[in-house]
């Protein structure tokens, strides 16, 4: 055998760094730590998941509504989550601050809701029309007045603008809130009735979801700005649309006889809305158990709707994550 030479040493160093590197190829980098999300899961029984299954007592939660179908099937590919859902049926802006904020914390880097319907009587104001066989002024004015008073629109604005700036201070001071609108109701896309209501009627319950909707998203601007200007954190106050179809603007006009008579406002036509000729799945259910327990479920979103609103959500969470 030859004596070791310096060649024969050098290609034997080489050999081995060769070796040592297709070792690291093959492994790969280290993996980076799974992000982590702390979520509330917060809001009215558009969150609760109301619409689905049987209308239970202690606020009507069920499993497939959109926060938890976000959490469980989409985003837990690529998030480590840790949902609190406390979402509860029937809660106005009030309910929400008093029972459900208090639970937010700063450990919570994402929050979700839906509020608002509850605070304007929207439920109060379908329920007339079905009821009374004919829709009222609240509807036809698109007024946000409920049994307990007069109220404008500012007030609701202002009531939930500060309801966002409340949940996002006991939040992380980085966390993300994402506050989601409500589905348009009827396709309106026949000149047709649909249900009980006619077309002047879905056209108003249309332009008054739309109204809210407006408000709803000119309440998370107010928000955002409340937080950077005033409590110096930034505002990460997420408006997630759960509107679809097409807004015409100035298509609804208040009718002879009611406040505000011949003003014009925003409503929309969606293929996914109630007697929809698209051939779609509505996203909201029509009428349920309307004398049984179930009939809470009635104007509420089904499983398509609430899978959308998973969707939505969680391409939202994935922008700002």
């Amino acid at each position: 055998m030859q004596a070791d030479s310096p060649l024969r040493r050098h290609v034997a160093r080489v050999l081995a760094l060769i070796g040592v590197l297709a070792v690291f190829a093959v492994a790969g980098p280290a993996s980076a730590a799974t992000p982590r999300l702390n979520w509330a899961a917060l809001g009215d029984s558009y969150s609760s998941g109301t619409g689905l299954g049987d209308v239970t007592t202690n606020c009507d939660r069920d499993a497939y509504a959109y926060a938890p179908r976000a959490s469980w099937d989409i985003l837990n590919r690529d998030y480590r989550i840790q949902q609190d859902f406390v979402a509860c049926a029937d809660a106005a802006t009030p309910d929400l601050i008093a029972d459900q904020v208090p639970l937010v914390s700063r450990r919570h880097t994402v929050a979700s809701l839906t509020i608002g319907g509850n605070d304007i009587g929207f439920g109060d104001k379908l329920r007339g029309c079905i009821a009374g066989f004919s829709c009222g002024p609240d509807l036809f004015s698109l007024s946000p007045d409920t049994a307990d008073g007069p109220q404008t629109w500012d007030e609701i604005h202002d009531r939930l603008a500060a309801a966002y700036v409340l949940v996002r201070k006991r939040m992380d001071a980085n966390g993300h809130l994402y506050v989601l609108t409500y589905p348009i109701p009827f396709a309106r896309q026949s000149g047709g009735s649909c249900l009980v209501f006619d077309q002047t009627e879905q056209n108003a319950a249309n332009a008054l979801v739309t109204r809210l909707d407006d408000t709803i998203y000119w309440a998370t601007v107010r928000a955002n700005e409340l937080l950077q200007t005033v409590h110096g954190r930034p505002g990460n106050v997420h408006f997630v649309d759960w509107r679809t179809g097409t807004r015409v603007e100035n298509g609804y006009t208040i009718p002879a006889g009611y406040a505000d008579a011949g003003r014009s406002f925003a409503t929309y036509v969606s293929p996914d809305g109630l007697c929809n000729t698209s051939g779609r799945t509505p996203l909201i259910n029509g009428f349920v158990d309307i004398l049984g327990p179930n009939r809470g479920n009635s104007f509420h979103p089904n499983s398509t709707g609430y899978w959308l609103g998973a969707e939505l959500v969680s391409a939202a969470i994935r922008a700002h994550q």
